[in-house]
């Protein structure tokens, strides 16, 4: 019989990747703090035996899968970012020609 605390932290890592891509990013967030939880009480009380061969292989598939999905967010942040810092580059220094005159002036006038 392998701990609960590790069979839920296998349910709740492979609950949170298999959300859709727009819930994705708060399921992840909600996951950060309940694995803290599930951490500290595996280091008060460590699991009496090893987990089975089985839940070894969910929490190993879920750990890898939940690792390539942070860093697929990490790139897609760090490039918006980069994005943003070329757009206040481009308009830094930048001003209007004529300030609040009007761009053209009726000969009517």
């Amino acid at each position: 019989m392998s701990d609960p605390r590790l069979v839920r932290w296998a349910e709740l890592t492979e609950a949170a990747l298999a959300r859709p891509e727009p819930e994705r990013a708060a399921a992840l967030e909600e996951l950060a703090s309940e694995r803290a939880e599930l951490q500290r009480s595996l280091e008060t009380t460590p699991p009496a035996q090893l987990p089975d061969a089985e839940l070894a292989g969910r929490l190993r598939r879920a750990e890898t899968e939940l690792g390539s999905e942070l860093g697929r967010l990490r790139h897609a942040l760090l490039d918006q970012l980069e994005g943003l810092r070329d757009a206040r580059r481009a308009a830094q220094g930048y001003r209007p020609a004529r300030g609040n005159r009007p761009a053209f002036v009726s000969r009517s006038a």
